[in-house]
């Protein structure tokens, strides 16, 4: 697809049915972004409607695809969006990701500043600590997140929240250029220098952000406070205590070494207990307690490669109605749990057999409202279903 072309703009959208690696119905526009668009659209294999993200700058292909990898390794993990699936099509690049339905922290903050008001402490240190619970296992993982910032969180009613774009994303101790991408405000000075950054920039940011929801005021970007102190949060909200005020203090220090270093750091320094924060069942798990020996069902053969993109490295157990294999995904680059799906009197896959149209798709959508058996995704191959489980850790 050449780049120029405006096929995917709003106006076409209603006019025609654009549909993207065969499964995916383009709804509407839900974004632009200086590297990517993003849709809402229907899966019609699954039956859901998700996000799907193109790359608008051929030039980053690279990073696009290593932002989708990079999420992949966070799908158990409640408090970071998930990426289910990514894919070339018509000369252009994307990834399928869940739709996010809360509002943007960005959008709280301006309708607390239209009407005035400051978050309160409990509510702007509630968002910190769920901000640095992410970070910490984004850290924890190798990872920068680069760019946190309000427009970059979503929050929901249930006081739950959601990190995504993961464009700027670096592995800890690598260089990349981030001038273009980064965000004045919340960006700390070393990103503005093409060295190695640490886990600190994400720390600056969220500094940042606990200082906008306490005092309805934005900083200053790190380039114009060279030689200037920054006024306690304090000074501009006499309801802050004065141990808050210097802890954002310290965590939005122009110098890298007196900020804390970690999100568990800043955490501590806030007295956090994040003991009740939820924790996302693992799927494979509660699978595996209903687990069934001595069967003679055929299994794939390791090696076997599905979809294009899915070799089976090993069949992990078996239950009743499937065959749950460990396969590596050769487009992600990650090792997931793939379920194949065998209908009751069924030991082998039958060629000439229809089951395919009739009781796997019900078995699909069944998968698509069951709370058990959150999945990723699915595909249809040699007359079977195949549903993408979960991604290892």
């Amino acid at each position: 697809m050449n780049m120029a072309d405006d096929r995917y703009e709003e106006n076409l959208i209603s006019d025609r049915q654009i549909i993207l690696n065969g499964q995916y119905k383009i709804n509407k526009i839900l974004g632009r972004g200086s590297q990517g668009m993003v849709y809402e659209a229907s899966d019609m294999v699954l039956g859901n409607t998700v996000a799907v993200k193109e790359l608008t700058r051929l030039s980053d292909r690279n990073y696009f695809k290593e932002e989708a990898r990079i999420l992949t390794r966070f799908s158990s993990a409640p408090d970071i969006v998930h990426v289910y699936d990514y894919f070339e099509d018509n000369g252009s690049f994307y990834y399928v990701m869940e739709l996010l339905e809360g509002a943007t922290l960005k959008d709280h903050i301006l309708s607390a500043k239209a009407k005035n008001m400051f978050f309160s402490l409990e509510a702007a240190k509630k968002v910190v600590v769920l901000i640095l619970n992410a970070l910490s296992k984004v850290h924890k993982a190798g990872i920068i997140h680069g760019d946190v910032k309000p427009s970059n969180i979503e929050v929901y009613k249930n006081g739950t929240i959601k990190l995504f774009d993961f464009g700027s994303a670096n592995c800890i101790g690598d260089s990349r250029g981030m001038l273009n991408t980064v965000t004045p405000v919340y960006a700390a000075p070393e990103q503005y220098d093409v060295q190695a950054v640490s886990p600190s920039v994400d720390i600056y940011a969220t500094g940042a952000i606990f200082y906008e929801l306490l005092s309805c005021n934005k900083i200053p970007p790190a380039y114009e406070r060279t030689g200037t102190s920054l006024p306690l949060v304090s000074s501009f909200n006499a309801k802050v205590p004065a141990d808050i005020a210097h802890i954002i203090d310290k965590a939005l220090s122009l110098d890298v070494n007196k900020r804390f270093k970690n999100a568990e750091d800043f955490l501590d320094a806030l007295g956090a207990d994040i003991s009740g924060l939820a924790v996302s069942e693992s799927v494979i798990e509660n699978l595996r307690k209903e687990a069934v020996t001595g069967d003679d069902r055929l299994q794939l053969s390791i090696g076997t490669l599905l979809d294009g993109r899915y070799e089976i490295r090993k069949l992990e157990f078996k239950t009743k109605e499937a065959l749950i294999y460990r396969a590596f995904d050769h487009i992600l680059l990650r090792h997931l749990y793939l379920e194949e799906y065998f209908p009751e009197g069924f030991t082998q896959r039958e060629e000439g057999s229809d089951y395919l149209k009739t009781i796997d798709i019900e078995h699909i959508y069944a998968l698509r409202s069951s709370e058990k058996n959150k999945y990723y995704g699915a595909f249809l191959e040699n007359k079977t279903v195949y549903t993408v489980l979960e991604f290892c850790v």
